[in-house]
């Protein structure tokens, strides 16, 4: 919530109050393997390599806790504010870009099923942060993806598309923000819903997955100054 609020101010906050305060761009991209599990498939998951992405801002220590952004705080989120040890904001046309993609199937091809996904988190909630020495961070998320199924290679009958909805926890280690270079390693776990399919005209039920995948991007930092 205090996050929100931060971010309402520093889109709305009018011209006469608007003050520029330094911030960095963070950027991350790199490879991810993962599967949906469907414990009523009967063959096991197939694993798919994949895309993992995340870009955005971050604000530091120094500069959160500083008069120039504490006076334009709301006195309800002060106490808040001072406790926090960084901010990390995401513009909302970056919270559009999926997070996840999981897209070259590398098992399933001969049993089980061929598993490709596109998932997004639009909104994180920090259930843990710890910025020293390294970033480990422990976030709670709508998990809301497309799935693609495929029972058996090459069985057009067996292909069927669905939408997934959950609830998702990534824990995350990621080096410093001071490099300009660095690294990020995560898991992704969400329960949740898996929308129901039609094939060859008979419709069934959607049911009960678990969406998993581990990562590894690179991150790049660009410092930068932001209006609030």
């Amino acid at each position: 919530m205090g996050l929100f609020a931060l971010a309402v101010l520093a889109l709305g906050a009018p011209a006469a109050w608007a003050a520029r305060i330094p911030a960095k761009a963070n950027i991350g991209l790199g490879p991810t393997i993962g599967t949906v599990l469907l414990p009523s498939l009967s063959g096991p998951p197939g694993l798919s390599f994949g895309v993992a992405l995340t870009a955005e801002g971050w604000v530091n220590e120094r500069t959160l806790h500083s008069k120039t952004v504490m006076r334009r705080v709301p006195q309800n989120y002060k106490g808040m504010v001072r406790e926090m040890d960084d901010m990390h904001v995401i513009p909302f046309p970056l919270g559009l870009l999926p997070d996840v993609s999981l897209i070259v199937p590398i098992t399933g091809q001969r049993q089980g099923q061929q598993v490709r996904a596109v998932g997004w988190t639009p909104i994180s909630l920090y259930l843990a942060h710890d910025a020293r020495p390294t970033h480990k961070i422990v976030r709670l998320s709508p998990r809301v993806g497309w799935l693609s199924l495929d029972a058996e290679a090459g069985d057009a009958l067996g292909r069927s598309s669905h939408i997934f909805l959950g609830v998702d926890v990534d824990a995350e280690r990621q080096s410093p923000m001071r490099r300009t270079f660095g690294s990020a390693l995560g898991v992704n776990v969400a329960p949740g819903f898996v929308g129901p399919r039609t094939i060859a005209g008979v419709a069934e039920a959607g049911g009960f997955g678990v969406w998993v995948d581990a990562y590894a991007r690179l991150q790049w930092r660009k410092d930068l100054r932001v209006k609030i």
